[in-house]
């Protein structure tokens, strides 16, 4: 598939979970690109369920927001060079790339490097060490698995679930990490004003997080936008 100078490249792979499905490697380093939204609207016309970015795109990564798109984010080769050598920038690269995407866009693997060991021979002996690397910061930020929407009534304890400011918790809970965020529990236990919770406290399914009957509470510049939450008391 060829859309204007930006190579839109299909390919198929195969999911154990899903079967075959057609995806498109897209590459954005060329001139005269269409807008990373015209990309996002063939694909979605095209029914292309997965797509490879061969570098992380922000307006690619934003365009790919809130749809079903699956999205495999490529660390460049270059880039290969820099996080097999220091941990610290493989955590930026995920805290930059991937944490501060999800879960809007579906980011489901990373590529790491492409054709590395034939395109830059001397990245070889870093080449594990930055797959290790990178995997080793997504854990640390609690993005070594996939977010997936599911109703509330499905979930179990040993469920991480996560929300947004003004969101309504779905289940009985604790907080997993995080700056301290306000909470509106004021229609379960009557008190008229918000709570402070932080990480470890529990949180009651039905209260708001960041919200009031009056406004939106306004979080300090290091509050999270948004929390994780352990679903770890009862099923709603």
């Amino acid at each position: 598939m060829y859309m204007g100078p930006v190579l839109l490249q299909q390919f198929v792979a195969f999911s154990s979970d899903k079967g075959a499905f057609v995806g498109v490697n897209i590459g954005t380093d060329v001139t005269n690109l269409p807008s990373p939204v015209e990309v996002v609207a063939v694909l979605k016309a095209n029914q292309i369920s997965h797509v490879r970015l061969f570098d992380a795109d922000r307006g690619m990564l934003n365009a790919l927001a809130n749809t079903s798109i699956e999205v495999m984010v490529g660390v460049t080769n270059e880039e290969v060079l820099g996080i097999g050598q220091s941990p610290s920038k493989a955590a930026a690269w995920v805290t930059k790339n991937v944490a501060a995407y999800v879960p809007q866009t579906n980011i489901t693997a990373i590529a790491v490097g492409s054709e590395v060991l034939t395109t830059i021979p001397n990245a070889a002996p870093v080449l594990v060490p930055a797959m290790n690397y990178i995997h080793r910061a997504l854990v640390a930020s609690n993005l070594n698995f996939q977010w997936n929407e599911e109703d509330a009534t499905v979930l179990v304890p040993g469920d991480v679930i996560s929300i947004k400011l003004g969101d309504i918790v779905p289940a009985d809970a604790r907080l997993l990490e995080g700056d301290p965020l306000k909470i509106d529990q004021s229609s379960l236990t009557g008190e008229s004003l918000p709570v402070t919770k932080g990480p470890g406290d529990g949180v009651y399914s039905g209260s708001t997080l960041g919200w009031s009957s009056n406004s939106y509470f306004v979080p300090s510049r290091n509050q999270l936008e948004e929390a994780m939450i352990w679903a770890s008391v009862h099923r709603v």
